[in-house]
């Protein structure tokens, strides 16, 4: 039986991933969605209650619900796709995942049941703290000259160029620097569950520095 794997987007409780940060990968055995930015999560055909259909609008909106009872999850988790939901279906079953008699290998449930213990988003809260606060700051200086006439034009200004400067390079030296990989994401957690992330903000804030170098003198 072969594998099944698909690329979309993904609703785990109340955040939401669109297409193409989200992947669903299926195999006899077990069932993994990645979500960037938000966190993986896998199943054993033991964990899954039922995988229904779902859909808000007739075109956009559609997908699959995956039932569940792992604790540790969000019990709403959604996989987005452009594909009729009925047909993602009949694969994942093609894979013989969803068949009721068969089990994942005892070591394999193990390595599933401490990874769905160590659920969620992958990076330190105290990392995303620091950025969050750092982007803030650098962000009001420049609103804060504006208001006070110190500049004119823009509202954005030298404090935003050096908060994208910060990103590139964070999101540039995360993808090849092992220590600092350490101290951003959290124990038991690897560099390929963010790699997207990192590449999506290296593409997003390299774009944005050539726009605001380009209009902010």
């Amino acid at each position: 039986m072969k594998p099944y794997q698909l690329t979309g987007g993904a609703r785990i409780g109340l955040a939401n991933a669109t297409y193409p940060f989200a992947s669903l990968k299926v195999d006899q055995d077990k069932l993994e969605l990645k979500v960037t930015a938000i966190g993986n999560f896998i199943f054993t055909s033991a964990d899954i209650l039922s995988i229904e259909a779902y859909q808000i609008f007739p075109i956009l909106g559609k997908g699959i619900k995956i039932n569940h009872r792992v604790q540790n999850y969000h019990q709403k988790i959604i996989f987005w796709t452009l594909k009729d939901p009925t047909l993602v279906i009949d694969e994942i079953q093609k894979t013989g995942f969803l068949t009721a008699d068969h089990l994942a290998p005892t070591e394999l449930r193990a390595q599933i049941v401490q990874q769905q213990e160590q659920s969620g988003f992958p990076i330190k809260t105290s990392v995303l703290l620091f950025a969050f606060v750092s982007w803030n700051i650098l962000f009001s200086y420049d609103i804060v000259n504006f208001i006070r006439g110190a500049r004119s034009g823009l509202l954005l200004g030298n404090g935003a160029k050096i908060a994208l400067i910060l990103v590139f390079v964070c999101a540039l030296s995360t993808l090849f620097v092992k220590p600092l990989q350490k101290i951003i994401l959290k124990e038991g957690r690897n560099l390929a569950e963010i790699k997207q992330l990192l590449y999506f903000l290296l593409l997003l804030s390299s774009f944005m520095l050539i726009v605001l170098f380009s209009i902010v003198k």
